[in-house]
């Protein structure tokens, strides 16, 4: 969606210049110069949706994830606060292609991942309980068999007071592909599905399919002219959208930018920050690489439906590494910069859902590793909570930066604002700061003296101080220090591995009870800001004034 505004804008990328990060010693840090015009485009900006939507893969729950722990929903519902008040969670991943429903009011038994389970009524309370406790809405994956698909349905509908408005989507199956006949159970099953929800509006949930993989294939080059797995998985959302597309309110798809082995590790080990693939995790063409998927899709749901508008598209499952994330990572301040970069490329695509994998559990958790870690804020939870914080619902295409080597720029409407912008920088470069300017045409207050508020996170590399949070965490917080669970604070290792995020020199935890730390700006003048090397900058012009955001 446009909306219109006669406001011309320039934003500029100036230099590289000296100055203190925690990535790299004082006097590592060197200068070197950068001229990045920023494209005008005074006429339009771009409305986006939900993109800081969390998951929670369906194995935590069939291990019994107690989504009743005071700090879990302490932590969960700071989430929430965005400008419509909700925020979403998407529980699925292909645990639940084996996870049946009974309306049963008796305890689920719990199960292993990959066995069939049942999930009982009563859990199904549970987890309407925690929504409602977090100011969640729900996107649950269904098991794709029309009986269970239905029973669940009706059961949120007719057994649970207000349930279904609770309900934001139901996606049918996880990950599943195949020729013309499998297609044709995907039609046959939505259209019964569809027969009992009815059309969405008025508290009826979104029906989506089919959740498809659209990532670059396991070892293809960036630069490769073919990609057999990526074409076949397009073959498939091709497949699906001609024959059930008309049938779904979204269709949901999900990617990863990297194996672990392509970035010189191995699933379930920690990230090796000296091995020389590592850089990919900073190279943009790897980490923009999402918005020419998520275009590419786009267009073939477009192509396959003509006669008939054709349902958005949303990306139901995401991050930086697939199969549980790298240790020293997925889970450390290197993943924030990547999260910062992936929300600027998505809202310039007006992206409707991204949810980022996933709020507990495994290595790219925001709060932990369940059940092995108690739960911990990793720094992606700070970055998040921030963004919703300071971003409204519009992205300027006005400040979209041409390709700059080593920053990530992007800038939006600010929240809380009369007609302020908030840029967003992610700095990649280890060793160089970025110096940007807003020059701004509009009838504004005069560049030298218009106040800026600035955010700046950065790494620390300490312990995380984890008994600050609930009771056995210094046990694990003495593990972390001494290395036992894959990383050291040793100061050889690059600070994006650490797990420790601050704001503007500020160590961020959390209170016992789940209570946020003060995050406040640093109030300022001028519109020339540095960031230093591989730290991330949300700086607030408040008293811009840009007439879209009014």
């Amino acid at each position: 969606m446009l909306r219109q505004h006669m406001i011309p804008l320039l934003f500029c990328a100036l230099s590289a210049l000296s100055a203190h990060s925690f990535a790299a010693p004082r006097d590592s840090v060197t200068q070197r110069s950068h001229l990045v015009s920023v494209k005008s485009n005074p006429t339009s900006a771009v409305t986006f949706g939900k993109l800081t939507a969390v998951t929670i893969d369906i194995c935590a729950l069939k291990q019994g994830l107690n989504l009743s722990t005071p700090l879990l929903v302490a932590l969960t519902s700071h989430l929430s606060d965005v400008e419509d008040g909700y925020n979403i969670l998407r529980i699925g991943g292909s645990d639940g292609n084996k996870f049946d429903f009974s309306p049963t009011n008796t305890p689920m038994a719990p199960c292993r991942c990959g066995k069939s389970c049942t999930m009982t009524g009563q859990y199904w309370n549970h987890v309407l309980d925690f929504l409602r406790d977090t100011n969640m809405k729900l996107v649950f994956g269904v098991e794709p068999d029309v009986a269970t698909a239905i029973a669940l349905i009706n059961y949120t509908a007719l057994k649970t007071v207000n349930g279904s408005s609770l309900i934001h989507a139901w996606a049918f199956g996880n990950e599943l592909s195949g020729n013309a006949e499998y297609a044709e159970f995907y039609r046959k099953s939505l259209s019964a599905v569809r027969s009992v929800l009815g059309n969405p509006g008025d508290g009826v949930p979104f029906l989506i399919a089919p959740d498809a993989i659209g990532q670059r294939g396991h070892g293809i080059a960036i630069e490769a002219e073919q990609d057999p797995p990526l074409q076949q998985n397009y073959d498939w959302i091709k497949l699906f959208a001609s024959t059930s597309g008309h049938l779904v309110d979204a269709v949901s798809w999900h990617t990863y930018d990297f194996h672990s082995d392509e970035i010189g590790t191995s699933d379930h080990h920690p990230l090796n920050p000296f091995d020389s693939n590592v850089s990919r995790l900073f190279d943009q063409r790897y980490l923009d690489y999402v918005g020419s998927v998520h275009q590419n899709i786009t267009s073939i749901v477009a192509d396959a439906m003509r006669g008939v508008t054709p349902p958005p598209v949303w990306l139901t499952e995401t991050n930086s590494i697939c199969h549980q994330g790298v240790y020293n990572f997925t889970n450390a301040f290197g993943n924030s910069l990547w999260l910062v970069n992936r929300l600027g490329v998505l809202a310039s695509q007006g992206l409707p859902l991204m949810a980022r994998q996933s709020l507990i559990g495994y290595n790219y958790s925001l709060l932990g590793n369940f059940p092995s870690d108690p739960i911990y804020p990793a720094p992606d939870y700070f970055t998040t909570v921030l963004f919703n914080r300071l971003v409204g619902a519009l992205y300027l295409p006005t400040f979209s930066a041409s390709a700059h080597p080593t920053a990530s720029i992007h800038a939006y409407c600010a929240r809380g604002t009369q007609a302020g912008i908030v840029v967003v920088v992610a700095n990649f470069d280890a060793t160089h700061a970025v110096t940007f300017h807003v020059n701004i045409t509009a009838n504004t207050p005069d560049r030298a003296t218009i106040t800026r508020n600035d955010y700046v996170l950065a790494p620390r590399m300490e312990p995380p101080h984890l008994d600050n949070t609930n009771d056995g965490n210094t046990a694990h917080a003495r593990k972390v220090e001494s290395g036992v669970l894959g990383r050291t604070a040793s100061p050889a290792y690059p600070a994006y591995t650490s797990r420790v995020i601050a704001l503007n020199g500020a160590v961020l935890r959390v209170s016992r009870q789940g209570s946020l730390p003060v995050l406040a700006p640093k109030v300022t003048t001028g519109s020339t800001v540095t960031v230093p090397p591989q730290n991330i900058l949300f700086s607030v012009f408040p008293d811009v004034h840009v007439d879209v955001c009014a």
